[in-house]
């Protein structure tokens, strides 16, 4: 992986806990890690259905430098739209990165 490939800037958000017995009605979430560096790839129509994904939703693979803070409860805010983080794992060519899996949610901040 070539650092000068990651030329897309996200943040790591959360989504924070409710302050009352009722959700808030527009969803709100809290960035904790501001501007960094990714490389953001959509899966082709045949890894989808190699992944057994669903067809009406879209896929997205982010990779950047690894982090230990990183959670499945995160989300990753990209232009203004907000990814669910589904996994993620080191590349095995190289170590020093994380693929991280995320299927965008549709919610437009």
């Amino acid at each position: 992986m070539n650092i000068g490939e990651l030329r897309h800037k996200i943040d790591l958000c959360i989504k924070p806990k409710s302050k009352g017995p009722v959700e808030m009605l527009e969803p709100h979430y809290e960035v904790i890690a501001h501007n960094i560096w990714a490389k953001k790839t959509e899966l082709l129509g045949k890894e989808s259905i190699k992944s057994g994904i669903e067809h009406n939703t879209i896929h997205v693979n982010f990779i950047m430098r690894i982090r230990n803070d990183i959670t499945e409860s995160m989300y990753i805010k990209h232009k203004d739209v907000i990814y669910n983080i589904l996994g993620f794992e080191q590349l095995k060519d190289d170590p020093s990165f994380i693929l991280v899996a995320t299927a965008k949610k549709q919610v437009i901040l």
